[in-house]
């Protein structure tokens, strides 16, 4: 009988399990309704037929807040608190031990 090692059998059950999957026929996934032949640009109907709600979101109670913050030069990771405080109030509220705020906008919560 001859012996292989563990990474042999690890190979050879990795390939016989992804020839077996090329096999598979997978279903076609499409955002369109079987009813929906056109999108809404091409003259198909909308999706959301309603109006979208106005953003940003003003609150004029925190105006003096946010003026407050940009005029004193602390509200970029470098230098500042308000970021940090920013992330600790976000992850309260998502419910998360802690919250990245990035550069780009996105907030990424570690969830407990």
């Amino acid at each position: 009988m001859r012996k292989i090692t563990r990474r042999q059998a690890i190979s050879a059950a990795s390939a016989g399990a992804l020839g077996t999957m090329v096999n598979w026929s997978l279903p076609s996934f499409s955002i369109l309704k079987p009813e929906q032949d056109n999108l809404a640009i091409n003259g198909g109907p909308k999706v959301h037929p309603g109006s979208w709600p106005d953003w940003p979101v003003w609150d004029r109670a925190e105006e003096e807040n946010i003026i407050a913050m940009l005029r004193s030069g602390k509200w970029w990771r470098g230098n500042g608190e308000h970021v940090a405080e920013f992330e600790n109030h976000y992850a309260a509220l998502m419910g998360a031990k802690r919250c990245l705020a990035t550069a780009s906008g996105a907030l990424m919560p570690e969830m407990k």
